[in-house]
């Protein structure tokens, strides 16, 4: 029999061992699997009795246009889920913060699509939104769900070994169990789902499931009936408990509401996770103890139980690291042909990344940038930054995160007050995003910049400068002139006649007429052409 006065003492004495690991840890499952203190799915923030009675009556009843999503949507066209929120209303963390259940909202979001789509008489924008819906579908499948059993391992595993790799987030995907795990969590998705429109029954069924994510980070390859069973039994003559240890917390998400949610990236969520991790251990023990249904395939003793021999610090059936070498492969000097080489590659991925990012969330295909070509400088500008200033800390990746997102927040911000205070356009707005500074830039954007930088040091930069070191110096030189000159003539171009339009540009406020009047694209393009 555990107290949550134990499991707690035990959470924070494990958080003490490896807070920088953890505290990213829990950064990467807010940002990458929206999951917050009390779960992606947590209970004080899943269930809401009113919006599923108008869900149903928007299911049961069609007037004209309305469609089944439509009980969820207020007079404006707001959903009523977010009506509460006084600033923080668009983005991933608003999204946790509202308390939205991303994996019940993607089927409820797919639905209407379908619904709307039928609807629809515009049969492309009805096909890009069934599009979107798939792709969000199948983000949640097999990213989100597979990142919280991977998040699960991570904590698990560090109980015991204290330099545990972040890297064990990526558990279900190295153990090539994706197709199994993903299976098993879509249906504790639909099930959910499906309670979701009874009262008693979801209530019992939530903590019901609630080991899954554990069971599974256990043993990835358990069969369905076999980790359903387990969970029942896990949680039988529990759930009570295990509900009041999820509200013994509260007091704590709310005064992080003071720090602005700082407390809750800092503490509160690995915290939560190391909390979930001594229950599960104590659960496990129970069920081992009186041989419920299918003990024995839990089996990873090595999660429960230091070996014998001799005490490691990582997971003992992992291979120990080998030592390193002087030089890792990431920790060189770029010459500066492939350095301007880097900057047209990163500017092309950006730019690939703003026009899918605009297609799958407005259906609209359009040039996004300041230039008319297929190159955002902004990008090619932080991660050659990154590369030539950062480069001493890619040894310690917690620092090299932390100061990435510090820089492209400065290049952000700074180019965003440029942008507007000097061209009059505004590219984008953070305005409604949580955290966010004049709409310049946000949390959530510096938070995905500092994981792409991370990415663009570890991974993209070093491969590709082994790939531009294999072409002859005086082609590559041949490449980046040629690069440079169109690039230099698209500037020219561009500083007459700015890229603008829907999905590009946003109305601005114009400063000759006051605070309180706005101008269209077209408007503001002319303008800015009559100054010059």
């Amino acid at each position: 029999m555990w107290t949550r006065k134990e499991l707690k003492r035990e959470g924070r004495k494990n958080l003490k061992k490896n807070y920088g690991a953890m505290v990213l840890a829990g950064v990467v499952l807010l940002v990458m699997a929206a999951e917050g203190p009390a779960g992606g799915d947590s209970l004080l923030t899943i269930y809401d009795a009113g919006a599923i009675q108008q869900v149903q009556e928007g299911i049961n009843i069609r007037d004209g246009e309305a469609t089944a999503y439509d009980g969820l949507r207020g007079e404006s066209g707001d959903s009523r889920l977010t009506e509460n929120m006084d600033e923080a209303t668009k983005g991933a963390i608003a999204s946790v913060l509202r308390g939205i259940s991303r994996g019940t909202e993607t089927i409820q979001h797919t639905v209407s699509t379908f619904d709307n789509f039928l609807l629809d008489h515009d049969i492309l924008n009805g096909v890009v939104s069934v599009i979107a819906a798939l792709v969000s579908l199948m983000y949640t499948i097999f990213i989100q769900n597979l990142l919280k059993v991977g998040g699960r391992r991570f904590f698990l595993e560090n109980r015991l070994y204290h330099d545990t790799s972040i890297w064990r987030i990526l558990y279900v995907y190295k153990e090539r169990a994706v197709k199994n795990v993903a299976w098993i969590m879509f249906l504790r998705m639909v099930f959910l789902a499906l309670w979701l429109f009874t009262i008693v029954g979801f209530f019992i069924k939530y903590y019901e499931y609630k080991m899954l994510f554990s069971i599974l980070a256990e043993n990835p390859n358990i069969g369905r009936k076999e980790a359903f069973d387990l969970t029942k039994a896990m949680t039988k003559g529990y759930k009570w408990k295990m509900f009041l240890l999820d509200l013994s917390f509260i007091g704590w998400v709310i005064l992080s509401i003071c720090t602005f949610q700082l407390l809750s990236v800092f503490f509160i969520n690995p915290y939560c996770r190391a909390t979930e991790a001594e229950l599960y251990v104590k659960q496990r023990a129970m069920v081992k103890a009186e041989k419920l249904s299918y003990y024995e395939l839990l089996h990873d003793e090595y999660l429960v139980f230091e070996p014998e021999e001799r005490r490691v610090d990582i997971y003992p059936t992992l291979e120990l690291p080998k030592e390193k070498e002087k030089t890792m492969k990431w920790d060189r000097h770029y010459c500066f042909i492939n350095l301007v080489l880097l900057f047209f590659v990163i500017c092309f991925i950006g730019w690939c990344w703003e026009v899918f990012y605009e297609f799958v969330n407005h259906g609209i295909l359009v040039n996004r940038g300041t230039l008319h070509g297929p190159w955002l400088p902004i990008y090619g500008t932080g991660g050659v930054a990154i590369l030539i200033l950062l480069r001493k800390l890619g040894k310690k990746p917690p620092a090299l995160f932390l100061v990435t997102m510090v820089l492209c927040g400065i290049i952000e911000y700074t180019t965003a007050w440029y942008l507007e205070t000097f061209r009059h356009m505004k590219y984008w707005d953070y305005t409604g995003y949580f955290m966010n500074l004049n709409g310049y830039i946000c949390l959530e954007g510096l938070l995905t910049f500092a994981i792409a930088g991370c990415f663009c040091v570890y991974i993209v930069a070093p491969n590709m400068d082994d790939i531009f070191n294999k072409i002859p110096l005086k082609v590559r030189y041949a490449m980046g002139g040629m690069l440079a000159a169109v690039f230099c003539v698209d500037v020219a171009y561009s500083h007459y006649y700015p890229n603008t339009g829907e999905g590009i540009t946003s109305r601005v406020e114009d400063p000759a007429e006051g605070a309180g009047n706005s101008r269209t694209e077209d408007d503001m393009t002319a303008a800015v052409r009559l100054r010059q």
